[in-house]
């Protein structure tokens, strides 16, 4: 048992099911717990921005109730933040997920390690505490498809991992599907990083010197030997001009 002070705070994501009931039994249970009922399912990510928010302590440990990772081990999490963390994520080496799962989330991690330039050795996962400043400074962020993990990352000073367990699943099945894994990826992609901007503005340039180069090929064969189809020089030149002004405003857009 921790020998803090601490709350609990239980967050209803809109669910249909028997939850709120049994959260509001807690109530009467423990006094250090504090449910939220949101009038919607706004998502895992919103739902852990408003735990944020409504949290007071010292440090802020976030937890999801499938219960694959142990609530024994937040003290491994606290012991390493209150050494100097402001944010500390519990990996594993064996996580009991599907293999999409297991591969979308390697490719988010790659992806994350480029654009937040992680340190090497450091890993990503749910199971995180973070520091009250830490925790601060994402409550700020006004946001419809917030991340946690890149804000985190984001705003960070100095982060650390520790090893802790992973288990079966035993109790239903996870709500995020593929489909909400991959628009998570892209929302995350486009808003927490400038590198899908480069990357497009980058083949818009491009494209617009392949254009203007086959604008003097198609020049420098009309002036030379000739084209035979009347017409036909001026109309691929109209149309390489005209592709490379739209690549070179879409690479200054």
């Amino acid at each position: 048992s921790l020998k803090k002070t601490y709350e609990i705070i239980l967050v209803n994501d809109g669910s249909t099911d028997d939850s709120w009931r049994i959260m509001r039994d807690q109530l009467s249970l423990n006094r250090f717990v504090n449910c939220i009922l949101l009038d919607s399912n706004y998502g895992q990510q919103n739902a852990l921005l408003c735990g944020i928010r409504h949290a007071k302590g010292e440090f802020i440990l976030m937890l999801d109730d499938d219960l694959q990772n142990a609530p024994e081990e937040i003290s491994l999490l606290l012991d390493k933040a209150e050494s100097g963390y402001d944010l500390v994520v519990g990996v594993s080496s064996v996580r009991y997920t599907s293999l999409v799962r297991r591969t979308l989330s390697n490719l988010f991690r790659l992806y994350c390690r480029l654009i937040f330039n992680l340190p090497p050795g450091f890993y990503l996962g749910n199971y995180k505490c973070i520091s009250r400043p830490l925790a601060a400074r994402i409550s700020r962020i006004r946001h419809s498809n917030p991340s946690i993990t890149s804000l985190a990352l984001r705003y960070s000073c100095r982060a650390a991992n520790v090893n802790v367990s992973h288990a079966h699943r035993i109790h239903g099945k996870s709500k995020y599907t593929v489909r909400k894994l991959v628009s998570l990826s892209i929302s995350i992609c486009v808003s927490y990083s400038k590198l899908p901007v480069w990357v497009l503005t980058s083949a818009c340039l491009s494209l617009s010197f392949v254009y203007i180069l086959i604008a003097l090929i198609v020049v420098f064969k009309s002036v030379s030997v000739g084209i035979p189809v009347p017409g036909w020089a001026s109309l691929m030149l109209l149309i390489s001009i005209s592709n490379a002004l739209l690549c070179l405003i879409l690479s200054l857009l």
